[in-house]
């Protein structure tokens, strides 16, 4: 059993968690209901397989959705997915490759590490293939994500996922597109991100400070 003894300062809020899963499950359940394949992606899919389930100190989520699907994809989300009782649901299409589902108003401030952490969001990325990789969609700037691609043999056939208390689709080999984005240790230790104040959305990973989590095996 792996144990990551991350401390608590660090956690998003029980609320968050809760919410982000929720979507989660409404968003993968509406797609599968219209025949979309879609996969979980970024630090879902490294949740998924390190932690089964959320990072706890992720505030989104994030799933890829293929450019064939994408024109249609606001709509759908629009039409399928069920009013929550306690929280309303939000749809924002803030580029041609970028889709957000979220619940305004969470926004709330570590106030022992001066972190912001952001309100629930799930963030819906337009992947496309190509020859043989499937890879975000090429007028995507990618700049800050050339290694965000898999080959198509690490993708197919994508499989089931336990993520927290539900099932959602991921790629079939995860483990060497984890290593080329996120580096050889990243299955192995924790990288909390540090940003704070103003340039707390910067993505640069290279030019932020980490606090490193090493997992202990019994």
């Amino acid at each position: 059993m792996t144990e990551w003894n991350i401390p608590e300062i660090y956690h998003i809020p029980i609320e968050h968690k809760e919410v982000l899963v929720m979507l989660l499950d409404k968003v993968a359940r509406a797609l599968e209901k219209a025949s979309i394949p879609y996969f979980i992606d970024g630090g879902t899919l490294l949740g998924a397989v390190r932690h089964k389930g959320q990072i706890p100190f992720d505030d989104d989520v994030d799933i890829g959705v293929f450019h064939t699907d994408f024109n249609d994809l606001a709509h759908i989300l629009y039409t399928n997915i069920v009013k929550n009782d306690k929280y309303e649901i939000s749809i924002d299409v803030i580029s041609p490759a970028i889709i957000k589902v979220f619940v305004r108003g969470m926004w709330v401030k570590n106030t022992v590490t001066g972190a912001t952490i952001g309100t629930p969001t799930l963030d819906i990325f337009k992947w496309e293939k190509h020859q043989d990789q499937v890879r975000l969609w090429s007028r995507f700037d990618r700049i800050d994500f050339k290694n965000c691609f898999y080959k198509k043999k690490e993708f197919y056939p994508l499989q089931d996922y336990v993520f927290e208390n539900i099932i959602v689709k991921g790629s079939n080999n995860p483990e060497k597109y984890l290593h080329r984005y996120y580096g050889e240790d990243c299955l192995d230790v924790c990288k909390i991100d540090l940003r704070t104040g103003d340039d707390w959305t910067e993505k640069n990973r290279e030019a932020i400070c980490f606090y490193s989590v090493y997992k202990a095996t019994d």
